[in-house]
Order: structure tokens, then C-alpha cells, then sequence
């Protein structure tokens, strides 16, 4: 791991790369797939008779098929664990991806601010917008 110096003398860590996991957890491909599966078992929720007796679904479909649907949880497909585990990974996703916005758009933001001194150079010069000489001296009190 290499250090940088900063303007003190001190050494700094350099910033911190996001991780495989971290790029992972907020990649659009994996919020595209975990939707559509969600998408899909909302499917086989609606297509399925949802909290049916075994006689309604032997009624309904073979016998290894039942069983298919009972493996899977697919009688209560909403309630069923790998349900509520498609959309704990959606909302860890949609909320890391909101997060790493706001810090990038933050970071953008203040990058882009001026400090004091530049905005006085700016005006001195004139550079930008001009301003009357009588609230020059106003507006350089306020800054």
C-alpha cells in the first residue's frame, strides 16, 4: 500500500477504491436481474394458486409438481424466504447506489466551490460579472 504526503508533511492513506462486493452490490446489472426475478416469481405468484389445501393443488397439478411448489415455497410465494431475500438484495442495492450518488455528487459540489480568496481575485479582476465600485466593497464584507 503506498502513502502520499500531504502539504503538512504527514502521510495520508490515499482514497479508499471501492471493493468487488461494494461494485457489485451497486451495479445496475445486478438491480436489472433482481428485478426481473422479482418480476418472474411475481409472475408464478399470480399464476399459482396462492394458500391452497394439498387437495386443491393435487386437484390442480401432478403430484411432482406439488411438490415443486411446495419446495420452493411457491403456494406462498410472496411470503416465502427467497422472496423477501430478492428483495432485501434490491433494496441494499438501490440504497448503496443512493448513497454513492449523494457522496459523488457532494464531492463534485465541493470540488467546485470557490474559496474566498479566488472569488475576491475574480471580482478584483472583474472577471465573470462587474459590479458597481460603491457595493464592490459590500459584497467582498459579506463573502
Amino acid at each position: 500500500m503506498t502513502a502520499t504526503r500531504s502539504n503538512n508533511g504527514k502521510e495520508s492513506e490515499p482514497a479508499a477504491r471501492p471493493g468487488p462486493i461494494f461494485r457489485f452490490l451497486t451495479s445496475v446489472r445486478l438491480a436489472i436481474v433482481v428485478l426481473s426475478l422479482i418480476a418472474a416469481t411475481s409472475v408464478l405468484g399470480s399464476v399459482i394458486k396462492q394458500g391452497g389445501t394439498e387437495e386443491e393443488y393435487l386437484a390442480l397439478y401432478p403430484e411432482k409438481t406439488y411438490h415443486f411448489i411446495k419446495l420452493f415455497g411457491l403456494d406462498d410465494a410472496y411470503h416465502s424466504p427467497w422472496f423477501y431475500f430478492l428483495l432485501g438484495v434490491f433494496v441494499l442495492n438501490l440504497v448503496l447506489c443512493t448513497l454513492q450518488r449523494i457522496r459523488r455528487l457532494a464531492r463534485e459540489r465541493g470540488a467546485g466551490k470557490k474559496s474566498v480568496p479566488d472569488v475576491k481575485a475574480l471580482a478584483a479582476g472583474g472577471s465573470g460579472f462587474t459590479v458597481p465600485a460603491d457595493s464592490r466593497e459590500e459584497i467582498f464584507r459579506r463573502l
